[in-house]
């Protein structure tokens, strides 16, 4: 399996491929702020926490407004127990 390959299939038709890719792609040239915004914008908690797993910490790495989404989406995981479907 392709490191950019989210197990979904439909490489080049499905947005969410889409956003994985180019999330990837900016990790690859040291964007991460840019990464997570593409993520963010999917609403998609599985490709959030497989980019945070593939990122490691990077918060001090974000602007002020991607930081503070990725939070809220991260205390909205942890309340909505959805987090550990993931695991």
């Amino acid at each position: 399996m392709d490191e950019d390959d989210d197990g979904r299939g439909g490489q080049g038709r499905d947005p969410v491929w889409t956003c994985w890719s180019n999330a990837m792609h900016a990790v690859r040239v040291g964007d991460t702020d840019s990464a997570f915004a593409e993520v963010l914008s999917t609403g998609d908690e599985l490709l959030l926490v497989k980019l945070m797993d593939k990122t490691g910490p990077v918060l001090d790495q974000l602007s002020s407004d991607i930081g503070n989404e990725l939070l809220h989406s991260v205390a909205q995981l942890l309340l909505d127990h959805t987090l550990f479907y993931y695991l």
